[in-house]
């Protein structure tokens, strides 16, 4: 989600007050979206709960996952793009060929 801190901001602002600078600083510090998750206690969804109290990851975590291409995210997140490019390369279950 760190990807497109706008879409975060986006989606959690119209009940809570925008944390676009927040944002920004977490991502600026952890250097790219996949570094921030280094740890159970700053896992990006705690972050985000943290700095909008009504996040709940199960409903904000794919609105905002919706909003962002994956084009985008596979751009901003090398090792996702590499798990993605894997599972594309997959042959079908059956597909004996």
């Amino acid at each position: 989600l760190f990807s497109n801190i706008d879409a975060i901001d986006e989606i959690m602002s119209p009940d809570n007050e925008s944390h676009k600078r927040e944002l920004s600083n977490i991502l600026r510090v952890a250097g790219e979206p996949e570094k921030i998750n280094d740890n159970p206690e700053t896992a990006p969804s705690k972050r985000l709960k943290s700095l909008y109290p009504s996040y709940q990851k199960t409903l904000h975590g794919a609105l905002i996952f919706n909003k962002i291409p994956l084009s985008h995210i596979r751009a901003q997140c090398p090792h996702f793009n590499d798990w993605i490019t894997k599972l594309e390369t997959l042959t079908p279950l059956g597909d004996v060929s």
